[in-house]
């Protein structure tokens, strides 16, 4: 399972389109209201995520009240599921999850 997630993320040709939709369909979105999130948020990011820059959890870390972002020094975009600390970090989430 793990390595037939790998194999779709890394294969970027036939996802190309509708990433760029994504990108497009994002920038026009505007103001999202994340002010209004009242809800405890919880980030965890890789800091070599090639997929999404770390830039965006801190956007949503620095607007979302109670957000809270962890940063893995040398996660990627699947760090949740592919990491020396994924024991953790799930845990993690699930704990959140539950709150």
């Amino acid at each position: 399972m793990v390595m037939e997630l790998a194999f779709v993320v890394a294969d970027y040709a036939p996802r190309k389109d509708g990433v760029l939709n994504d990108w497009r369909t994002f920038a026009a979105v505007g103001d999202p209201g994340l002010e209004r999130i009242t809800a405890p948020c919880l980030l965890i990011h890789g800091e070599r995520d090639a997929e999404v820059g770390v830039e965006h959890s801190a956007f949503v870390r620095d607007r979302v009240p109670r957000a809270e972002l962890e940063l893995l020094p040398r996660g990627t975009h699947i760090a949740l599921w592919i990491n020396a600390e994924v024991e953790r970090l799930q845990a993690r989430a699930i704990a959140q999850l539950r709150r």
